[in-house]
């Protein structure tokens, strides 16, 4: 009877512990965040605020301090299911400008195709960059990054411990690449980066810290 009750206990570890080591992390930050289920439950999530835009690569010398655009009202909104986004904000330039300085934007996304909404109120499709930009935009927050990892169709690897942190590469369902790193004590989201290219600064590190 000993064994039988020692070899069900083993069966029942493999389960738990059978698992690969980047989808327990990230298990981790699921209920560090209340519950995979609670994650996996939230439909639409809407972040507003103020704040300012810098206006990158625009300075008059290297060593000028940035030109900045006051952003009074920002507000993005996530439809989580459906791989949906739309940002809008209210810009006005704080320094000397050709074009107009006081102006409202609406910019949208809708799984792999991104677009811009017209004053008339029309939409006008832009680029695959632009889409490839906003999907990683909305990975930037802490439920929206956990819920991506968590999607079956997503790709973990090459976990590792740094700076009190565990961090995971990510390949999303849509091929988007990432790493998310978490608090090794806590298991909460620490932080999201990924690489871009630019024409002005070439490959760059993009960091969002939570």
């Amino acid at each position: 009877m000993k064994n039988k009750v020692w070899a069900i206990a083993v069966l029942a570890g493999a389960g738990v512990f059978g698992q690969s080591p980047e989808i327990n992390a990230l298990t981790r930050a699921a209920e560090a965040l209340g519950g995979r289920d609670k994650v996996l439950a939230v439909k639409t999530l809407v972040i507003e605020g103020s704040g300012i835009n810098p206006n990158l690569g625009q300075n008059p010398i290297p060593e000028a301090a940035l030109l900045n655009w006051n952003v009074p009202e920002f507000k993005r909104s996530i439809e989580l299911a459906n791989g949906r986004m739309l940002l809008e904000q209210h810009r006005v330039a704080d320094f000397p400008f050709a074009l107009a300085t006081d102006v409202r934007q609406s910019m949208g996304l809708d799984g792999n195709i991104a677009f811009n909404m017209n004053p008339d109120g029309t939409a006008q499709r832009v680029g695959d960059a632009a889409a490839s930009d906003r999907r990683m935009e909305m990975l930037g927050n802490p439920l929206t990054v956990v819920r991506a990892a968590l999607d079956p169709a997503a790709k973990l690897s090459n976990l590792r411990e740094k700076g009190g942190e565990q961090r995971v590469d990510i390949v999303t369902a849509p091929g988007d690449k990432l790493t998310l790193a978490v608090d090794a004590k806590t298991g909460l989201p620490a932080s999201v980066s990924w690489m871009s290219s630019s024409e002005n600064l070439g490959d760059v590190v993009n960091t969002t810290s939570f």
